[in-house]
């Protein structure tokens, strides 16, 4: 866990938005003010920000509107291995 001093003077290239907070974005009031706070202090730090946990259109849709740099989670792709990867990212066939 990064604590307000650390992130103030280390200052890391990205931060990660936890799925817990994702997960009840398009539903709770308290998650989504936390989400947009977060990317408002990190963009104004010049930090990255990437969202973990996107599994629904609705979830990218409002992390984009927010301002979110990357995103992670099933919607976006599943997980798999380094070799599949590089296949995928070469346009080769799955093997």
């Amino acid at each position: 866990m990064v604590d307000i001093v650390t992130l103030y003077s280390k200052r890391p290239d990205s931060i990660k938005i936890d799925r817990s907070f994702v997960k009840h974005i398009t539903r709770s009031p308290r998650d989504h003010e936390i989400v947009v706070a977060l990317i408002a202090m990190s963009h104004a730090l010049g930090i990255t920000v990437i969202a973990e946990g996107i599994e629904t259109h609705q979830q990218l849709e409002l992390l984009t509107r927010m301002g979110c740099d990357q995103g992670q989670g099933f919607l976006l792709g599943r997980p798999m291995p380094p070799i599949a990867i590089a296949e995928m990212m070469n346009g080769t066939p799955p093997t």
